[in-house]
């Protein structure tokens, strides 16, 4: 298998400056809009990427955007707090400004912080319009930086250069990487024109890339079925199933293809996860072919139990 190389990310360098991909009158255009079209969804915020923590955020509404990335049982996962407008955090260094910090580090119980609540600010005044917005990633950094899939969707690239400068980031799909030449080197996270071939040097990976959302289900036209006459469960009913089977259950798609279908027909597909030892929401790895229909399958959660030797003979 031929092989490729990733293109580098710039270098982190000083205390760059973290902005927001749109200003925050975009940001009102869009939600209105979105609010008309009904595709509110709830912002949640994301780690800082690189193990960075809350204190390289200069701004103050960008901070209520992120929880510290570092990997640390103190600092990280904490939310981002940011400092009230016209003051900032005693760091105890003189000159030093410091407009975000850790929430633990801001109430004093972690790492050589005291208690500043008194000069933070509630983040309800600060965060953005509800649509998430997709950020820029700070000082300079590719996708690749992003070291989880559902992180990945919040971020363009923030390289300057082209052509990446800007590009939606996007997931490899679950449990697959992409590759970028190296074997140890676990991909999560690529410009969408780098995961489609279309820049960069690393070919066509669509067939390794993911999706952000679960796309709309498209219902099949009534013309495209056959009502069954005393059918138990009819059109639009609810409907349940789980598989049991040898290992092609456990490794093909089909079981999820069936449960995109039955979607697509209308019926109210509910498939509950059970505590069953050795039980799969989808395809093995996801090893299994990238289909031009797979955005009707893959994000679905279709629990199935199989095994070798499960068979007729087994």
């Amino acid at each position: 298998e031929e092989r490729f190389a990733c293109p580098p990310a710039a270098a982190s360098t000083g205390k760059s400056l973290l902005r927001i991909a749109d200003t925050m009158v975009q940001r009102t255009h869009a939600a209105a809009f979105l609010m008309l079209t009904g595709h509110v969804r709830a912002f949640e915020r994301v780690a800082l990427p690189e193990g960075q923590g809350c204190q390289v955020v200069m701004d103050r509404g960008d901070c209520c955007l992120f929880v510290d990335g570092r990997s640390d049982g103190t600092y990280g996962g904490q939310e981002c707090v940011p400092a009230a407008e016209g003051v900032s955090f005693d760091v105890g260094e003189l000159g030093v400004e410091s407009f975000c910090q850790p929430r633990c580090w801001v109430s004093g119980v972690c790492g050589d912080g005291r208690n500043q609540t008194s000069v933070s600010a509630d983040c309800s005044h600060h965060r953005p319009s509800p649509v998430g917005p997709r950020l820029v990633l700070p000082m300079g950094l590719g996708c690749s930086s992003v070291l989880d899939r559902k992180s990945c969707c919040h971020f363009v690239d923030g390289r300057v250069d082209e052509p990446y400068a800007g590009e939606e980031c996007v997931p490899a799909r679950s449990n697959t990487y992409f590759d970028v030449g190296d074997n140890a080197a676990q991909t999560v996270c690529q410009p969408r024109c780098w995961a489609s071939g279309d820049c960069g040097n690393a070919g066509d990976q669509a067939g390794r890339t993911g999706f952000c959302e679960a796309p709309p289900v498209a219902l099949l036209p009534q013309s495209a079925m056959v009502a069954q006459e005393g059918a138990t469960v009819p059109t639009g009913g609810r409907l349940r199933f789980y598989v049991v089977g040898s290992s092609n259950a456990a490794w093909q798609n089909w079981v999820d293809v069936l449960h995109g279908l039955l979607k697509r027909m209308g019926y109210q597909v509910a498939l509950p996860s059970t505590d069953i030892p050795g039980e799969e929401n989808g395809p093995v790895g996801r090893q299994t072919p990238k289909c031009t229909d797979a955005a009707d399958y893959e994000t679905l959660s279709t629990p199935r139990l199989g095994l070798q030797g499960w068979s007729t003979w087994g």
